[in-house]
């Protein structure tokens, strides 16, 4: 192992090596401020929460935890925060996979604008509701259906 006390005892191939990686630190030093700004300005634009919180405690309610839940919305998932809602929800839940508009699992999340078609589509599918959160969504389960 050489002991490097000077420059003279790097080869030209390090040196040219701490050459570049020097010029890249740089670039990024003086660019870094400018890049931050930028997102910010667009961040603050378009917040996008982690809304899948709002998920989070089902876990603690729902034993043992199945591998599918029906999920019943009256919104356009290709919108992009119902969209989200639906995404993060599937992520906080993972292992469990959301089935959309599943109505034939144990488990159904009912996440409705328009509460009479809510009232409805629980009625018509005999869903108990077990738990609704701040936002609105409901956790139903579905009686007719045994665990899976």
């Amino acid at each position: 192992m050489k002991n490097l006390t000077s420059f003279s005892q790097f080869s030209k191939a390090d040196l040219l090596f701490l050459l570049i990686i020097g010029c890249f630190l740089t670039f990024a030093i003086f660019h870094l401020p400018g890049r931050l700004e930028q997102m910010e300005k667009i961040r603050q634009k378009q917040a996008y929460p982690f809304v899948g919180l709002q998920f989070s405690r089902i876990k603690d309610i729902v034993h043992p935890f199945p591998s599918r839940i029906g999920y019943m919305t009256d919104k356009n998932l290709s919108d992009n925060i119902p969209g989200m809602v639906f995404s993060q929800a599937q992520y906080v839940l993972a292992p469990a996979v959301l089935d959309l508009n599943g109505v034939h699992h144990k488990y159904i999340l009912l996440d409705y604008s328009d509460k009479k078609l809510l009232a409805k589509i629980a009625e018509r599918h005999h869903l108990v509701p077990l738990k609704q959160t701040h936002w609105g969504i409901i956790l139903a389960i579905n009686p007719e259906v045994r665990d899976e």
